[in-house]
């Protein structure tokens, strides 16, 4: 049997897209071969076989079928499968091994986490059966490609690829079972977007002196109205998250910074190292020195 050419061998990609990881284990380019025999054996990853020329038998869970040239075949987790090429037009083979995890934390966006879900549950069943998709075949040239060539940005690229490759699978999968998804996902109420306006805001003019005339304008609502929604979302005034998103700041600063005090009260938005001096000592925290002191 030809032995398989081992593609991004000195890469470590973890790729995440949103709640989804992908953790390539292998990418693989199988020449034709007609002894090309692979007896009953499973994974305890996924593994992705794309045909771009040839012909082969292959048997999942006691199923045989044919895979032709432009189809691709799937084996998921523990799915016992035998791979066999035709004597005669012996096929050759791109092959994706990988882990697919899925992230729940509280902060996941639920339409994020439910589609990791679903292309995580799609593809784990067995498929004794092949799908038609000649497009997955370009994309894993690709990256061959770009692993050959190692352009600048390359890493970056083939991930992209990787991405694409298993959605493509997903998909295919998806329209040949004609399955259909429906999504719960909560809209943003008004007063959200007008909370993401107002920290978005804060996060990118804490340094100056805000007022809440200024924030007024740029983000059209009235003091009362800024105070209402904040005091609502974080049980405190504007300037009251605004003082500790400062504090916040420059404590992180003072812990993992080399920069003097002075240049951290002017980086966190304190007019002089004195008022930040005071300000930490309102909000019932350690001096600045002594923060510094124990982080070192």
């Amino acid at each position: 049997m030809a032995k398989p050419i081992i593609k991004l061998e000195d890469l470590k990609l973890d790729i995440w897209l949103g709640d989804l990881e992908i953790r390539v284990i292998s990418l693989l380019s199988v020449s034709p071969d007609r002894n090309w025999n692979v007896a009953s054996h499973s994974h305890t990853d996924y593994e992705f076989h794309i045909i771009p020329n040839g012909r082969g038998h292959i048997e999942i869970e006691g199923e045989k079928f044919c895979v032709n040239e432009g189809e691709f075949y799937i084996t998921g987790p523990y799915i016992r499968h035998t791979q066999v090429s035709d004597k005669e037009d012996p096929m050759s083979e791109y092959c994706l091994e990988c882990e697919i995890n899925v992230k729940d934390v509280c902060d996941s966006d639920p339409v994020s986490l439910q589609e990791s879900r679903i292309i995580q549950s799609v593809l784990s069943k067995p498929y004794p059966r092949v799908f038609k998709n000649g497009h997955i075949a370009m994309l894993f040239e690709e990256v061959f490609k770009e692993d050959d060539e190692r352009k600048a940005g390359f890493a970056l690229k083939i991930q992209v690829l990787i991405i694409d490759i298993v959605l493509s699978l997903f998909r295919s999968v998806a329209d040949h079972d004609h399955i259909k998804y429906k999504y719960a996902y909560p809209k943003k109420s008004v007063d959200d977007l007008r909370l993401i306006k107002l920290v978005n805001y804060v996060k990118a003019n804490y340094r100056t002196d805000i007022s809440l005339s200024e924030i007024s304008k740029a983000v059209f609502l009235s003091p009362r109205q800024i105070n209402r929604l904040m005091t609502k979302q974080y049980g405190q005034t504007f300037h009251d998250y605004l003082m500790d998103h400062r504090l916040a700041t420059a404590k992180r600063l003072l812990e993992n910074s080399s920069m003097s005090i002075e240049d951290i009260a002017e980086e966190s938005g304190f007019s002089s190292h004195y008022y930040m001096y005071q300000a930490f000592k309102k909000a019932g925290m350690d001096t600045p020195a002594n923060i510094r002191k124990e982080a070192r």
